[in-house]
This record gives C-alpha cells, structure tokens and sequence, in this order.
C-alpha cells in the first residue's frame, strides 16, 4: 500500500468496532495486508457460495448484495463482505 491508503486502512482500522479490541500493533499489521480496490458501478464484487480469504470493506460508496431467494439489501461505508470466508473458513452468503 502507498503510505496515503496505509493511513486511510488505519484510520479505518481503528474508528470500526470490530477491529476495537486489536492493539495499535495489531491494527498497523493488518492495514499492512490491506489493499484498496475501486469496482465500477454494477461490477460483481463475490458471489454466493465462494470461498476465500479476503474481507472487503466498503470506504465509499454502497454495495448492492443479492442473496437466495431474492433478497436484496444495500450496504454502506463501514460495511464488510466476506468476513465469514476469512474467519471462519466458510463459503459466502449473502
């Protein structure tokens, strides 16, 4: 990462109550993993079902999630998408 979006993970990092409990080290070596990625409108970001290890969060912006059965919901800044595959092993859902 330049240091511009090491700076802008970080300051994420440390104002997103999931990340509150890491210590400032912590929170320094996971914005160092960080990569910051600009998707087009309409742009198909995961797919149900996959399995990775990667998080995104949303920084700007919002992200439109389709789920089974025809589920719909709109995420915003500060959202995450595909924790579950990063943490916990598991495929995504929506």
């Amino acid at each position: 990462l330049s240091s511009k979006n090491a700076e802008r993970a970080l300051e994420f990092l440390g104002s997103h109550r999931i990340f509150a409990n890491l210590s400032a080290a912590d929170k320094e070596k996971f914005a160092e993993t960080c990569s910051i990625q600009e998707f087009q409108a309409g742009a198909q970001i995961l797919r149900e079902g996959e399995q990775g290890d990667w998080m995104f969060i949303v920084l700007s912006g919002k992200v439109m999630v389709h789920g089974g059965q025809g589920q719909k919901k709109t995420l915003g800044v500060g959202s995450l998408l595909g924790g579950s595959g990063m943490i916990f092993s598991q495929t995504q859902n929506a």
